[in-house]
């Protein structure tokens, strides 16, 4: 299983990013970002590419409905190009109230939209176009890059069979781990069997953090994800887990936190958390410091971050020379 890292902001510059950069060249991983609408997330790795970076990296999830499947190949590709590395990019709709300003046929069908949007861009992406049996044919350009791989955010059942049926590769986001081995994975295998493929790769994102008597679980937590707390499909994704939110949101986070969303530890007890992911199956497991990152600055993040991954590739060694 592989381990990645997020830099959960909102960018307007590319400084922040780079010091993330930095790290992911020194632990080989990949680095991902969520949809930035200050600089733009594909412009912002074109940034760090061009600073001489090359590392593989990731958007989820890119906001679908702010551009139509060939845009969003061309960025994909392009960025490719530029960056000399693998770029996974998983779409969705983003807020439903977002995106229905964007493009009502998001919000009225959400998984169909985002299912067919992800077919088309990994169609184009792969080289064989949109409409390629109709009148007006459309494929990208020839170009030699590397691999783009095309996926989607995920948190509810029916768009897990959705994404089963199309994606290279799911993303989840706040999703509790029983909730996603129990719920979410074999709808997922469901859609997938569908159509006589592989199940797509899963990558969860988990929200952790080295504890420390200066920090509060709770407090990080709260300024990590207390507003997607108010959107309606996490809700109902934190309700089909069985959390029980009464709409105060300081409680919903102390109710969230008992289904285990957030690794609050040692490094080694993170790192501990961590392997019982690739326990059920998942491929890639991202670390979100987002908590320790808006209180206490990105370089504390990193320095979590690195704490962690140190100490799982410690284990890695031990284990290999033990063998």
């Amino acid at each position: 299983m592989k381990v990645s890292i997020l830099f959960a902001a909102q960018a307007d510059g590319v400084a922040d990013l780079k010091l993330y950069g930095r790290l992911a060249e020194q632990q080989s991983c990949r680095l991902w970002i969520g949809q930035s609408l200050l600089v733009e997330s594909h412009q912002l790795f074109a940034a760090l590419a061009g600073s001489g970076m090359s590392i593989d990296v990731g958007i989820s999830v890119a906001i679908a409905p702010l551009r139509t499947p060939y845009d969003a190949a061309v960025q994909a590709r392009s960025l490719a190009k530029l960056m000399r590395r693998s770029v996974s990019v998983a779409y969705g709709i983003g807020t439903p109230a977002f995106a229905e300003t964007l493009n009502a046929a998001a919000v009225s069908t959400p998984g169909s939209f985002t299912s067919e949007y992800v077919r088309d861009v990994k169609s184009l992406v792969n080289g064989a176009g949109i409409n390629s049996e109709g009148p007006n044919p459309v494929r990208l350009y020839p170009m030699d890059a590397p691999s783009v791989e095309i996926g989607c955010g995920l948190l509810r059942p029916r768009m897990a069979v959705k994404a089963g049926a199309v994606a290279d590769f799911v993303v989840t986001w706040l999703t509790p781990k029983s909730y996603l081995h129990n719920v979410l994975m074999p709808e997922l295998q469901r859609g997938a069997d569908s159509e006589n493929r592989e199940r797509p790769r899963v990558v969860a994102i988990l929200q952790c953090a080295i504890a420390a008597e200066t920090r509060n679980p709770v407090q990080l937590s709260y300024v990590g994800y207390s507003g997607h707390l108010q959107q309606p499909h996490y809700r109902d994704m934190f309700a089909k887990a069985g959390a029980v939110l009464t709409g105060e949101i300081a409680n919903d986070v102390r109710a969230t936190l008992k289904t285990g969303i957030f690794a609050y530890g040692s490094a080694s007890e993170i790192a501990d958390e961590i392997r019982t992911y690739a326990d059920i199956g998942v491929d890639e497991v991202v670390l979100n410091m987002v908590g320790v990152a808006a209180v206490e600055g990105h370089q504390a993040a990193i320095d979590d971050m690195k704490q962690v991954m140190d100490c799982l590739e410690s284990r890695t060694t031990t284990g290999a020379k033990n063998e």
